[in-house]
């Protein structure tokens, strides 16, 4: 048995429909019950980084902007890009973000050479259902100037 709700064009909220069974000579009644939901879409900010010295580490965050009265999953984050390799996270993934509220991705920054490096960092979430957006992860690394003299 298929069966199949279209909700187009109908308002949020709970619809209620019956369903009747004839099995080995019993009917029985089904209450279907389905809800109808807007999903708004949640707001990403990439995270800025500054330059930062060679063989220290920087901190940023990625965040996650959820309208909804419902909780939103952010179900991977992929590095990738020229230069994956110089950011990390340090958030675990999946990270539920709390109905109306803001979630938090740390991605760390630690540059091996002077330049500037780039990654992209695509985040997915699951609602709306195999939405994700690229962001462009962009930092500068240098190193302290030494001088020495005798």
């Amino acid at each position: 048995m298929n069966l199949q709700f279209k909700p187009a064009g109908l308002a949020n909220g709970y619809y209620e429909a019956e369903l009747d069974i004839n099995t080995s000579g019993l009917q029985r009644k089904v209450i279907l019950i389905a809800r109808i939901k807007t999903i708004l879409q949640s707001g990403v900010l990439s995270a800025t980084f500054d330059t930062a010295f060679i063989c220290q580490e920087q901190s940023r965050s990625i965040f996650i902007d959820n309208p909804n009265d419902f909780p939103v999953t952010v179900t991977d984050v992929t590095l990738g890009g020229a230069n994956p390799a110089d950011f990390n996270l340090a958030t675990s993934i999946p990270l539920v973000v709390a109905p109306a509220s803001r979630g938090e991705i740390k991605v760390n920054y630690a540059p091996t050479v002077i330049g500037t490096s780039t990654a992209t960092a695509i985040v997915s979430r699951d609602l709306p259902k195999g939405f994700t957006d690229t962001l462009i992860l962009t930092a500068f690394g240098d190193q302290l100037p030494s001088r020495f003299w005798a």
